[in-house]
Formats: structure tokens, C-alpha cells, sequence
């Protein structure tokens, strides 16, 4: 397929290459760069793509049965090898998780975990463990996006978070939502979740906004004094 890029003032630029290979020749192409300087918007989209690693390019197969932690665990390895900045992105599907999928690699660098919505992307969080950990101190930040977490097919312990953050200097969580599987999905039995997000470690500055916690037993948000909060738009329901 042909990728066209149109500016306003009628410039086009047609590209005949694989998408990944877009992404990775950006910085190269003064032509694109040219058309980017006056488009807003696709300066917002080439951002999002580049040194992105979609989670399906390492075969997750988001149909809600098959296990693709194996899958992720490789595009986390991916995306850590390049030593920049990058995006772990899960597009709509339902991804089964059973084990940790943790972030411990350079500090200097920012990380970004994103899907395409809170009701298309969702994580199935099936073990009483963190679906996600991050323990690297990154100083260029964390942003967390558009995805919707699923305690899944085992009991959670109140003490067990969805999403578990050691230190972080920048930590921005947009349209996240961490729920019971009755708020979402139709399942026989209720399955007791345990907490949502922690924030275990130093972070300098956390802004939540539209963040969904429903139906968990254990602590919403936990957040270590000293943190600079600001909060809009929570969703505590049925929560202990």
C-alpha cells in the first residue's frame, strides 16, 4: 500500500514502504520534514509512530483465550534494545497477561504504554501479581493511555496492583480504566479484584485524567507522600 501525505498548502508526499520502515526513516526524509512543519496533526501521529513497537508485530493474537505474554515480553525487549525513548502500543484486541510484564532498563530514557481506547485495548490481568511494573527511574517520563485493564479468571489479593510504578520523575496516566470483569465483560462468577494503580517509589509529579477504577477490593490509587498530584475526572465505583 501507498502511504499520501497532503499539506495544506497541496504538497503531497507518497511513500511505497512497509509502515515500521516509515517510522524508523523519519528522521531522514527532509521532504516529509517539510510537510510536518506546517501539520499539526501529523506531527502528533509520525511522534506516535516512531520507535513504536506494536505488541501484534511480535504475535500477540488479542483474542481473549490465547496467552501473549510471551509476545509482549518480546516487544518490551525490543523496544529496550534501542537504548531511546519508545512506545509499547496495544491496539484493540483483548490480550491475555499471566505473568508480570516489567520495565527495568536505561533511566534516561521516556517510556510510553498506549492503546487505541479504554474500551477497544484491553489487558486481561489473570495472576495475583502487577499486570505492569515499572522499576526503571526514567527521567523523561512515563505516560500510560487509552487501555483498559480486566482482573480476569483468578482472585486478586487487595494488596495486588494492576499497575505497580517504583520511581519515576514525570508520570501522566490518561484514560486508563482498571475493573472487575462485570463492568465489562459477561462472566458467571465474580472475580474479586485487588488494587489499581502504586506509585511504590519516588515520583516527582503524577497527573491522572479520566481514570477508571470499578469494583476492586483493594486500594484505587496509592499514591508516596511528596508526590505532586493533580487529578481530574475519577470513576471509584463499587470500590471498598
Amino acid at each position: 500500500d501507498i502511504l499520501r501525505i497532503q499539506s495544506g498548502a497541496g504538497g503531497t508526499l507518497d511513500i511505497n514502504a512497509p509502515l515500521a520502515k516509515f517510522a524508523g526513516d523519519l528522521a531522514s526524509n527532509s521532504t516529509l520534514n517539510a510537510l510536518l512543519a506546517s501539520h499539526t496533526v501529523l506531527q502528533q501521529q509520525v511522534s506516535f509512530m516512531d520507535n513504536m513497537f506494536n505488541v501484534y508485530a511480535y504475535g500477540a493474537t488479542g483474542n481473549g483465550v490465547t496467552d501473549d505474554t510471551a509476545a509482549f515480553n518480546r516487544a518490551i525487549s525490543a523496544l529496550a534494545a534501542t537504548q531511546r525513548s519508545g512506545t509499547l502500543y496495544i491496539p484493540s484486541g483483548s490480550f491475555v497477561i499471566s505473568n508480570t510484564l516489567s520495565f527495568s532498563g536505561s533511566s534516561s530514557i521516556g517510556l510510553t504504554i498506549r492503546g487505541d481506547d479504554m474500551i477497544h485495548s484491553i489487558v486481561l490481568w489473570t495472576v495475583d501479581m502487577p499486570v505492569f511494573s515499572i522499576s526503571a527511574n526514567l527521567s523523561r517520563g512515563l505516560k500510560i493511555r487509552d487501555l483498559r485493564i480486566v482482573s480476569f479468571t483468578s482472585v486478586k489479593s487487595p494488596s495486588s496492583f494492576a499497575i505497580r510504578i517504583d520511581s519515576c520523575k514525570l508520570c501522566l496516566m490518561q484514560r486508563v480504566a482498571i475493573v472487575q470483569p462485570q463492568t465489562y465483560l459477561t462472566v458467571s462468577a465474580a472475580i474479586s479484584a485487588g488494587g489499581g494503580v502504586l506509585l511504590a517509589g519516588r515520583t516527582e509529579t503524577f497527573k491522572g485524567d479520566y481514570l477508571t477504577f470499578q469494583g476492586l477490593a483493594g486500594t484505587a490509587l496509592s499514591i508516596e507522600a511528596g508526590t505532586k498530584i493533580w487529578l481530574s475526572y475519577l470513576d471509584f465505583s463499587g470500590c471498598s
